[in-house]
This record gives C-alpha cells, sequence and structure tokens, in this order.
C-alpha cells in the first residue's frame, strides 16, 4: 500500500470538499441579494437610529433590537449603503463564519495538527444545511456567534487567554449560544480567559460612550438591558422557538385560553431543564478534560456542550441549531470515519444519530408546523445528546473489559 498515494488522494478529496463548500457559499449569496431579510432588517433600522440620535430599543416597538449598544455602531457604516447592498455585504462575514466554524470545530475536537477529512467537511455542514439556509433567509448572525465560542475554546486550550476572552466577549454580548464558550472555561477552570472575558466585556459596553457619549451611551445601555427581558416569555407561542419552556407551553396550551397554569409550568420545566443541562454539561466536561487521558471521550463531551447550546435559554430560535454542526462532527468521526475497522460501532448511537438528522428533515408546511410545534430541533439535539452518550459509554465498557483482560494476564 503506498502511503504517499492514500495522503494525496485524501488531500485532493479535501480539497475537493471546500471547493463544494465555496459553491454552496456562492448559492448561498445569490440568496441573499435576492431576498428581503426581516432580521438584518431590525439591525440596519438600528443602525440608521445611530446617525438619527433616536432611542435604540424604542418600549413599543414589536421587532426589537437585542443586542448590545456596541453592535448598532458596527451597523451603522452598513445603513448608509441601500439595504440590498447592505444585505449582500453583511453575508461576507456570515461565510466567512461557516468556514471558520468548520475548521474551528475541526481544531478543537482534533487538534491543530490534523487536516479534516472531506467527509467530517460536508457531511456535518449538509445535515445542518438547513439552520445555514435559515440564518441567510434571516439575515442572521448566528455563524459568527458560534464561530466565536468555538475559536474561544480553541484558544483557551492553547493557553491563549487573551484572545479567548477578546473571542468570547462579543459573543457572549449577542446571543445565548455563547454560553457554550462559557461553560466550557469555568468547567475547565480556565479562570485567566473568563478574567479576560469579563475585561472585554466591560470594554464593549463602554466603547458606546466615546461616539455616543455618556449619557447616550448609559442611557441605551439600560434600554438593551430592559429589551432583553421584556423578552423572555413574549415567543412561547411562536413555534420556530424550539426551548424546552417554550415547546412544554405549546402542548399545554390551547389558543384563546387562559395559559397562565401552562406558563407556570413551562417555566419550571424550562428552568429544569437549564439547570441540569448546565450542571450535566459541566460534570462531563471536567471529567473529560482532568481525567481522561483519550482526546476520544474529550470530544464526545464538546459535541454534548454544543448539542445542548441552542436550547439553555428560554428562546432557542431554529437558526440556533446550526451548533449541531460540533456534534454531528465528533459523531462522524467516532462512528465512522476514525472507527477502528475491528470495533463495532454500537447500533442504538448510530440509530439515534440517524434520528436526529430525520428530525431536522420534516418538509411540507403542515409536516413541518407539526414538527416545530413539538420541538423537533430540540429533540433531534437531544437525540444527538444521546448518540454521544451511548458511544462513551461503549467506549467505557470496552476499556473495562480491556483492563480486566490485561489484570487477568497479569495475574497468570
Amino acid at each position: 500500500m503506498n502511503l504517499s498515494r492514500i495522503r494525496r488522494d485524501e488531500a485532493a478529496l479535501a480539497r475537493l470538499a471546500w471547493g463544494a463548500i465555496a459553491l454552496y457559499l456562492g448559492g448561498l449569496a445569490i440568496a441573499s441579494a435576492l431576498r428581503y431579510q426581516g432580521d438584518f432588517a431590525i439591525y440596519y433600522r438600528a443602525g440608521q437610529r445611530v446617525w438619527l440620535g433616536a432611542s435604540l430599543y424604542p418600549a413599543n416597538e414589536g421587532d426589537r433590537f437585542l443586542y448590545a449598544p456596541v453592535f448598532a455602531l458596527l451597523f451603522a457604516p452598513l445603513s448608509l449603503l441601500p439595504r440590498p447592498a447592505a444585505q449582500v455585504l453583511w453575508f461576507v462575514p456570515n461565510a466567512l463564519a461557516l468556514l471558520a466554524l468548520i475548521r474551528g470545530a475541526g481544531r478543537m475536537l482534533f487538534g491543530a495538527q490534523r487536516r479534516l477529512p472531506a467527509a467530517l467537511v460536508v457531511l456535518p455542514t449538509l445535515f445542518c444545511a438547513r439552520f445555514i439556509d435559515n440564518n441567510v433567509e434571516h439575515g442572521q448572525l448566528d455563524l459568527l456567534v458560534l464561530a466565536l465560542a468555538v475559536w474561544a475554546i480553541v484558544k483557551a486550550r492553547e493557553n491563549r487567554f487573551a484572545a479567548a476572552g477578546a473571542l468570547l466577549a462579543p459573543a457572549l454580548l449577542s446571543k445565548p449560544l455563547a454560553l457554550s464558550g462559557a461553560l466550557y472555561l469555568l468547567a475547565t477552570r480556565r479562570w485567566r480567559a473568563i478574567l479576560f472575558t469579563g475585561l472585554f466585556v466591560a470594554v464593549l459596553l463602554v466603547l458606546p460612550a466615546v461616539f455616543l457619549g455618556p449619557r447616550r451611551a448609559a442611557a441605551e445601555t439600560v434600554g438593551y438591558v430592559r429589551a432583553v427581558h421584556s423578552m423572555t416569555s413574549r415567543y412561547r407561542r411562536t413555534i420556530t422557538n424550539q426551548a424546552a419552556g417554550a415547546v412544554v407551553f405549546r402542548a399545554l396550551s390551547r389558543p384563546g385560553e387562559d395559559s397562565a397554569r401552562a406558563a407556570r409550568v413551562a417555566s419550571v420545566v424550562g428552568a429544569g431543564y437549564a439547570l441540569i443541562a448546565f450542571l450535566g454539561l459541566w460534570a462531563w466536561l471536567a471529567k473529560s478534560e482532568f481525567s481522561a487521558v483519550d482526546n476520544l471521550r474529550r470530544r464526545l463531551a464538546l459535541g454534548a456542550l454544543f448539542s445542548l447550546a441552542p436550547s439553555l435559554s428560554a428562546i432557542a430560535w431554529k437558526h440556533y441549531y446550526v451548533a449541531l454542526i460540533v456534534p454531528y462532527m465528533a459523531l462522524l468521526s467516532a462512528l465512522w470515519v476514525d472507527r477502528p475497522a475491528e470495533q463495532r460501532a454500537p447500533r442504538s448511537a448510530r440509530l439515534l444519530f440517524v434520528s436526529s438528522i430525520a428530525l431536522n428533515l420534516a418538509s411540507g408546511n403542515a409536516l413541518n408546523r407539526f414538527a416545530l410545534f413539538y420541538g423537533a430541533h430540540l429533540l433531534s439535539s437531544l437525540a444527538a445528546l444521546a448518540a454521544l452518550g451511548v458511544t462513551g459509554c461503549a467506549i467505557a465498557s470496552r476499556e473495562g473489559q480491556h483492563g480486566t483482560e490485561c489484570r487477568g494476564s497479569a495475574a497468570s
């Protein structure tokens, strides 16, 4: 067997895979130019308000700007362009963010030395294309937030704590998706990275005072906090909200009736779910980081972190589930790509993995609405989590049997 030829073939396949991603992004760029992006329109309007001196967070507005004032400053230059042109320009950092997310996930899971094989580039992207498309349809920024969170973890693992903090701070001020990075730093005791994150968060909160003046910047920051707080229970009936509490609320309430009881139950379930997920991930990450030598266990723990990241808050929009790129990459590696030929992958893990993908593919208006109403994407993330857990248990079982055999041989 010619090892150098195999490596050349693998490198050629990897180049083809990245070429396919580039073509995919080209198609998305055209789509972003042709459609009206509702969420980007909110960012665009916030940028205009910076120039007009108007409030960024008017209390009577339905679709509100829910990001820190510093992000309105970032959108201000875009608001000087016609909206269609601004949309195309806004697509560029999102496209780069998808590339950075794929590369960052590979580096986070497998280290800096490994070149991602074609399967681990293309397949996780294909399985999450629905969420990537949804991000572009709305002009959202989840890809940017996830890329920042993933690379913050990478930099923290490489002991580049200032860089980790600088990456995680803007992500935390953007979306609850970034809680994945914060939870990782806490569970693995990267205290210096946490300190730098707090420092950069403070800088980003104070920075608008340079451009808006201290008084207006302080008022806008208060408006930002109030706007975020006001959104906690507003979107429970919206079917694209795939948070645990929202799914429970929709299942228990009926249109037109008093849903106070359903709201109370949903709040308890949502808070309980978040607490259990937070503590479980903390324990899993800490154990894999400090107790395990095997890199596969760390990969599974990081996959679990990003399985649950979309649903760790009271609002978990459908497009948040693009975070499944990370657990899908970890599962593909463990169950197929990097699995030793002599080891059988757990059938239940494969079935759970396939189920996770299938839950995200419901098409047709009626079926899609039914799936969203009952939290198909939340269930998909839990199926991916279960697949990671089953895979980890199978590895632990094999290692236990191997250890028993070794001890028996030593005794004889």
